[in-house]
C-alpha cells in the first residue's frame, strides 16, 4: 500500500476519471496512440465519411481493454484531452472534416435546403434521390453526415428533419400542451398542418429523445427533458 501511495504521489498510478480502476501514464499514452492511428486510418480509406460511430469505438476499446466499463471513461478522457472529437454519433480526430467533392458539396446543399423547405412534410431518402436525380445510395452517405454535422436529424429511418424545423416541432408541441394539457396525435397533426403520414413519426421521434411521453393515446411533456 506504501508503495502504491509514493507510486500515485508522484503521478505514475493515475486512477481512470469516473471508475476506481488505476493505471499508468504509459500505458494509457500506448492507448491514445493506437485510438488516434485506428481512427486515422479510418478517415483515410473513407475520406466522406465523419468519422467512426460513437458505439464501434466503444466496443473498440471494451475489447482492447477487457474491461467494458472502461469504455466511455476513456472515451470522455480522450476527448477531454482533445485527443479526438465528437461530430453528432461520430467519432474522429479533431483535425478532421469530412472531404467531399465539389459536386457532392452542391448535392448536400440542395438536400438540406430540400429537407429544410419541406418544413412538417419532409421528402423521404427516395423521394431525394429521384428529385435530384442521383443513387439512394448516395443520398443516404450525405444524409448520415447532414446528422453528424447538426444539419439534420434522423425521425425515422427514411425521414429526416431539418434542425431549425425540429426546433419549431418542439417549440410547437411545447405550447400546444401548454395551452389544452395532453394532446393527441390528432391535435398535433391540426397544430401542424400536416398529415398523419409525418405526424405519426414526429410524435414518436419526440417521445424518443425524451421531449414528449405518451400517456394512454395523449401526449404530455416529459419532465426530465433528455431532448434539451
Amino acid at each position: 500500500p506504501a508503495l502504491y501511495e509514493r507510486l500515485k504521489e508522484e503521478g505514475r498510478w493515475i486512477r481512470v476519471q469516473g471508475t476506481e480502476v488505476f493505471t499508468t501514464p504509459a500505458a494509457i499514452k500506448e492507448l491514445t496512440a493506437r485510438v488516434v492511428g485506428w481512427l486515422e486510418r479510418h478517415h483515410r480509406a473513407h475520406p466522406d465519411q465523419p468519422g467512426r460511430l460513437m458505439d464501434t469505438v466503444l466496443g473498440w476499446l471494451e475489447r482492447v481493454t477487457m474491461n467494458r466499463a472502461l469504455a466511455r471513461p476513456l472515451l470522455d478522457r480522450l476527448v477531454q484531452a482533445k485527443t479526438v472529437k465528437l461530430l453528432g454519433k461520430f467519432v474522429c480526430s479533431p483535425a478532421f472534416a469530412p472531404s467531399l467533392s465539389a459536386a457532392d458539396e452542391r448535392l448536400l446543399q440542395s438536400m438540406i435546403g430540400a429537407v429544410r423547405s419541406g418544413g412538417f412534410q419532409p421528402p423521404s431518402l427516395d423521394e431525394l434521390a429521384t428529385a435530384l436525380r442521383v443513387e439512394a445510395k448516395r443520398i443516404a452517405r450525405l444524409a448520415t453526415l447532414a446528422v453528424a454535422l447538426g444539419e439534420l436529424h434522423v425521425v425515422a429511418p427514411d425521414m429526416y428533419l431539418h434542425a431549425e424545423v425540429e426546433q419549431r416541432l418542439r417549440a410547437t408541441v411545447a405550447g400546444l400542451i401548454a395551452r389544452v394539457g395532453p394532446v393527441s396525435v390528432a391535435q398535433v397533426r391540426e397544430e401542424l398542418g400536416s398529415s398523419r403520414k409525418y405526424v405519426v413519426p414526429l410524435v414518436e421521434y419526440l417521445d424518443r429523445v425524451g421531449f414528449t411521453k405518451s400517456v394512454g393515446d395523449q401526449r404530455v411533456l416529459c419532465a426530465c427533458d433528455g431532448g434539451g
